[in-house]
């Protein structure tokens, strides 16, 4: 399916080795720091919104690789626990990125259902999204159909 978020990588090098943006960004514009989108409840756009916002943390300077990972992890699970747990039409996905202080993932799956954190054997293939989530996250809950979670982009001093 063509379109700007189906790219290989979302970090793209060009052939002298330099940093370009994923394709439709722009890298004379300013730098977002809130998106939002609506997609059909279907498994490739998991890695599609993970790609996104992995491009949209770079794009705004945060490079670190343990918070990219971090950020696409969480996005990777809550997207797909919406997707597969959700039995919406729809699931609406934003990202809100505060370079200087956090990063919030909101996934709305228009559905009924609660998610919960299971504590699956090691034989479980599924079962360990919300537990991921629960541990990698600073905070995370649940307003309404909406999940959501944050991250923070600074070293948080006790």
């Amino acid at each position: 399916m063509p379109g700007p978020f189906n790219s290989p990588t979302h970090r793209p090098t060009s052939a002298n080795g330099s940093s370009t943006p994923p394709p439709g960004l722009d890298p004379h514009t300013a730098r977002i720091q809130r998106i939002k989108l609506s997609f059909p409840p279907e498994a490739d756009w998991v890695v599609r919104v993970r790609h996104l916002s992995g491009a949209i943390l770079y794009r705004n300077g945060l490079t670190d690789p343990d918070l990219l990972h971090t950020t696409e992890l969480l996005v990777s699970e809550i997207v797909t626990n919406a997707i597969t747990h959700g039995g919406g039409e729809e699931v609406s996905f934003t990202l809100e990125c505060d370079p200087r202080r956090e990063i919030r993932i909101e996934v709305d799956d228009h559905g009924s259902g609660v998610p919960r954190i299971r504590y699956p054997s090691h034989d479980d293939e599924s079962g360990r999204g919300m537990l991921l989530v629960d541990l990698l996250a600073q905070t995370w809950g649940r307003k309404g159909s909406c999940t959501w979670c944050t991250v923070p982009t600074q070293e948080v001093v006790a």
